[in-house]
């Protein structure tokens, strides 16, 4: 059974990303909002695959890897992931490109809670016309911070040069890609983008971040190493295609740094304390302020939502 129509497809195709509107349930969602802050709490205890930006605080988790690890497990979490079918539509999309065969190469929480977050403009992959890769996200909260280029995915495009960039303001023909939570979201591994959240408990994020890539590709792109064999518990609860997913060997593998958190120096603490003030002073700033707009690397501002995205955070659900 197809789950994209053909306009899906060859929009995802042409755009570079695609947006596939509520696909799960509110139960099973709101308990994996619940799991996503106790996950939260062990990476604060020590969780040593996560990474904090302690521009602001030392316990401002972002980015948390490896989501099954027995550490951080949440059944809850797991269960949404197959509700909402992401494993199924990244299987179409990649074989709409000829690619039947694939496997997770990783997956990742990102979380906001507490400040607002600014990444800067960067792309996944490189831009030479293939489709190797693509990444899915399942959002627990309504969010309106991703930006991207459409169609600067295409082969030879110019509007980020290489993969990474220092630019964190506007760039031409940028757009806001909306998703309510338990939306589907996906895009090609090469398009320009970056992700922002204003934070704070009424703009919350937590979102499952997939990068699902063909096999035959494995040598490029490898697949995070998971000890599923010593995992039998996880494995049981997943339906058919997970199972297939989780138990994939391909040739080449790696693994995730471990996270090393040293003592908090006297320097750092006057640089956190300089960076709060930065922030709540943004908040009393124009919008449109170079400050907000054009942050400087060191600094996160106070981010506002649009207002007339406002009306998402209404209610959460």
């Amino acid at each position: 059974m197809n789950l994209l129509s053909e306009e899906q497809k060859q929009f995802f195709d042409e755009e570079g990303y695609l947006v596939v509107s509520k696909n799960i349930p509110f139960e099973p969602l709101e308990k994996a909002r619940e799991a996503s802050k106790r996950i939260i709490k062990k990476c604060e205890r020590g969780y040593p695959y996560c990474r904090a930006d302690d521009k602001i605080s030392d316990t401002m988790i972002e980015k948390i890897d490896h989501i099954f690890h027995p550490d951080i497990f949440e059944q809850d979490i797991f269960r949404a992931i197959m509700d909402s079918q992401i494993l199924e539509y990244s299987k179409e999309i990649i074989s709409y490109y000829g690619h039947n065969d694939i496997f997770m190469s990783f997956n990742r929480m990102h979380t906001t809670y507490k400040y607002s977050t600014w990444q800067n403009w960067h792309r996944d992959g490189v831009a030479d016309g293939r489709v190797i890769s693509i990444k899915a996200t399942l959002p627990l909260y309504s969010e309106c911070g991703f930006f991207v280029i459409p169609k600067s995915h295409k082969k030879g495009n110019k509007d980020l040069d290489g993969t990474d960039s220092r630019i964190r303001g506007h760039l031409k023909n940028e757009i806001i890609v909306p998703v309510k939570a338990g939306d589907l979201l996906f895009f090609h591994d090469a398009i320009v983008h970056k992700g922002s959240c204003a934070g704070r408990e009424k703009y919350r994020r937590a979102h499952i971040h997939f990068r699902f890539t063909a096999t035959r590709f494995a040598n490029e792109t490898p697949k995070v190493w998971e000890e599923w064999e010593s995992r039998p518990d996880l494995v049981s609860l997943a339906n058919d295609g997970w199972r297939e997913i989780l138990t994939k060997r391909v040739a080449i593998e790696k693994s995730y740094k471990t996270t090393e958190r040293n003592k908090t120096t006297s320097l750092v603490r006057f640089n956190q304390f300089v960076a709060k003030f930065y922030y709540y002073f943004s908040a009393l700033l124009p919008k449109n302020s170079k400050w907000i707009v054009e942050p400087n690397q060191r600094f996160e501002p106070y981010l506002r939502v649009p207002k007339e995205l406002e009306s998402m955070f209404d209610n959460t659900n």
